[in-house]
């Protein structure tokens, strides 16, 4: 399924390159529901012993952490059926996923990892700007959980394990594995993205990226496909960074069921939050902020003056630490605002004024 705007995701964006939401639709009424099948063991996985402390967990380690936290999600809906995947953040059945997977009125379901008889769910709340949308398993306690971890301290180069109910296939979820390709991509309304080569395809919408700690660092929603069938644009998925997450789940469980409507302000920067080794590596002055990794032509950070490799420290005076600051300052301004930027660039201060445009 081709997804024209899953928050306006934007076709054409890297190379002729398409961005396709990873939800597993179908128009086909007698689709059957996908159910863990009986021929794979839904036994919880055991860890293996002698493990160090802090130590990076195996594949199997980190399956036995989180995959039973991960469930399959179906949408039945004007006589069809889509499906997708999510992961469970409470022990009382609270859901994280995308938006989109649950997008249009209809019935919810939610399949436990090692279950075959689906629950019924509903939604709390729903954020299209953001593509993420908080469910309710009802009448739900004393489920497996997984812990949403900090994406800021995520590397590229780090090994990650993708989760999710890839092509609705019987048997449970697909697991796939890969690192850290890119941090503080933006496509389209969606910023601070965490791209994977961990294979991440249609149904894995929802699902949770992991790293080696057995900690969510992402929510899997989106890859880069070529429409020509040339051979391109292999491996590069998108995940919601689990930082960009946290505040808007907040805000999704005061929804009472509808859509939050965020401000839309759009400023147009990918950011990856500065660490030793980047300032190392860029000969940098200094410790704290947001590396500008691109600059969306046109908008008004282009406007602006805003360079690549540029460092924000600064909104209005008010620090900028990491990626996860400067989501969350400009999703408290509205369009049109305008917006004092400090920087240092080539280990000098400076100030910009930007006007923030929509998304």
């Amino acid at each position: 399924m081709w997804v024209a705007g899953v928050a306006a995701l934007a076709g054409a964006l890297i190379g002729g390159g398409v961005v396709a939401a990873v939800d597993g639709a179908s128009d086909d009424p007698t689709t059957p529901t996908t159910v863990p099948s009986p021929s794979r063991s839904t036994t919880p996985r055991t860890p293996s012993p002698g493990a160090a402390p802090g130590a990076a967990m195996s594949v199997k380690d980190v399956l036995a952490k989180v995959e039973p936290a991960v469930v399959t999600i179906e949408l039945r809906s004007g006589g069809g059926l889509s499906s997708g995947t999510g992961v469970i953040i409470s022990a009382d059945g609270e859901v994280i996923t995308n938006a989109h997977v649950v997008e249009g009125r209809g019935q919810i379901s939610v399949t436990l990892f090692n279950e075959t008889r689906a629950r019924a769910a509903t939604l709390v709340g729903s954020d299209a700007a953001n593509d993420l949308a908080l469910l309710k398993i009802e009448r739900a306690s004393a489920l497996p959980t997984a812990s949403l971890g900090d994406s800021d301290a995520t590397l590229v180069g780090d090994p990650v394990v993708a989760i999710g109910n890839a092509l609705a296939l019987v048997g449970g979820p697909t697991v796939t594995t890969g690192i850290i390709s890119a941090k503080g991509r933006t496509l389209g309304n969606l910023d601070g993205l965490l791209q994977t080569d961990a294979a991440i395809n249609r149904g894995n919408s929802g699902g949770p990226l992991v790293d080696g700690n057995g900690q969510v660092i992402g929510i899997n929603t989106a890859v880069l496909r070529d429409p020509s069938g040339n051979g391109g644009a292999e491996g590069i998925g998108f995940a919601i960074a689990a930082n960009t997450i946290k505040p808007i789940v907040e805000e999704l469980r005061k929804a009472n069921g509808g859509p939050i409507r965020t401000s839309g302000a759009f400023l147009g920067v990918g950011t990856v939050t500065l660490t030793p080794d980047i300032a190392a590596r860029l000969s940098l002055s200094v410790d704290r902020g947001a590396v500008v990794q691109t600059v969306e032509p046109g908008s008004g950070a282009d406007r602006a003056g805003v360079l690549v490799n540029d460092v924000i420290v600064a909104f209005d005076g008010a620090p900028v630490a990491s990626v996860a600051d400067v989501s969350r300052i400009i999703r408290s301004k509205k369009p049109g605002d305008k917006l004092k930027i400090d920087i240092v660039r080539e280990g000098k201060r400076q100030s910009l004024q930007a006007e923030l445009g929509q998304k």
